[in-house]
């Protein structure tokens, strides 16, 4: 089996995996597998996918509160956004501190 097995060798492995009334270990051995690549197999169609891959990040621009003359201002701004696919959105807040002269 070469290093990039396709979609359709994995599940055949993964299906004759759960046929067999070997346990996992012993599977991979009779059938001169890699352990931890089956797991991984087992794991990825679990979760519904194959690899985790990039996404594309794009910085926001900082959110300020207006600046009250003469305080410091203390506020949290939006840091960075980043949008995952099927829409979870992670928004990072810091804060700002900015201070006037008197």
């Amino acid at each position: 089996m070469g290093k990039q097995a396709s979609e359709q060798m994995r599940r055949t492995v993964l299906q004759r995996l759960e046929e067999s009334e070997l346990n996992a270990a012993e599977f991979c051995r009779r059938q001169g597998l890699c352990y931890a690549t089956v797991l991984r197999w087992r794991r990825e169609a679990a979760n519904g996918r194959r690899r985790p891959s990039f996404v594309e990040v794009e910085v926001a621009e900082a959110e300020h509160p207006d600046d009250v003359a003469g305080e410091e201002v203390v506020a949290p701004s939006l840091r960075a956004e980043v949008t995952f696919p099927g829409g979870t959105m992670l928004r990072i807040y810091g804060t700002d501190q900015t201070a006037t002269a008197p």
